[in-house]
């Protein structure tokens, strides 16, 4: 789900966005790119940069802000500029290796105007009262799957958001890579012939288990 400009006027948030396990998710608004989110709300100067809130930082949070770290190393104008968890230890770790603000109370991150958009990495039950203060905020959104854990609060998410004049973005683990899109016109143009059948699994096994 995305409310996108069709103006073309928002600035590039994200491009190319490195995909890594457990969690960096890509988001891809031209075919060619690994991911990109844009920021609404101001057009932002070659000399400005789109400072990132991260609120939840277990494994996938970490991931996030490592990979966004490689990006602003690759020249992109990007920086997690704060990091939010209930969590102290994970907290602490988090500001560390980014050398951003802490929050223990994301409603604080959100009243940061330094924050230009956050990712909500939390637990699902979360997810839907984030998004919803992170519209009210006019921050831009990169929202981990699932949306939200139930039917209503995701129309009511999406009806925020059509409202908005935000970006938001939700991931889903390695759907929007290129072998996807070029898959999806090989069927689309019959070159597969007949579709009868589909089938498809995903499946993890670490030392550490599934998650941490």
């Amino acid at each position: 789900m995305a409310n996108r400009d069709p103006s073309g006027s928002r600035s590039s948030f994200l491009k190319t966005f490195g995909l890594a396990t457990f969690g960096a998710m890509a988001i891809e608004w031209k075919r060619s790119r690994a991911y990109s989110l844009a920021g609404s709300h101001r057009i932002v100067g070659a000399n400005e940069r789109i400072g990132v809130g991260v609120i939840g930082c277990g494994g996938q949070g970490i991931t996030h802000i490592r990979t966004m770290q490689r990006l602003q190393k690759w020249g992109e104008n990007i920086a997690v500029v704060a990091v939010c968890d209930v969590y102290q230890k994970r907290l602490d770790y988090a500001a560390k290796i980014s050398d951003a603000k802490p929050y223990r109370d994301y409603r604080k991150l959100l009243e940061d105007s330094d924050v230009d958009a956050v990712f909500i990495v939390t637990p699902e039950h979360w997810h839907a009262k984030m998004t919803l203060d992170a519209l009210d905020a006019g921050k831009d959104i990169y929202l981990e799957k699932p949306i939200t854990r139930y039917l209503d609060e995701s129309f009511a998410v999406y009806n925020a958001a059509m409202k908005s004049k935000s970006v938001i973005q939700v991931g889903s683990q390695w759907t929007s890579e290129e072998r996807w899109w070029q898959a999806a016109e090989l069927v689309k143009e019959g070159k597969l012939g007949k579709l009868v059948w589909s089938q498809t699994s995903y499946c993890r096994n670490s030392k550490g288990g599934e998650w941490n």
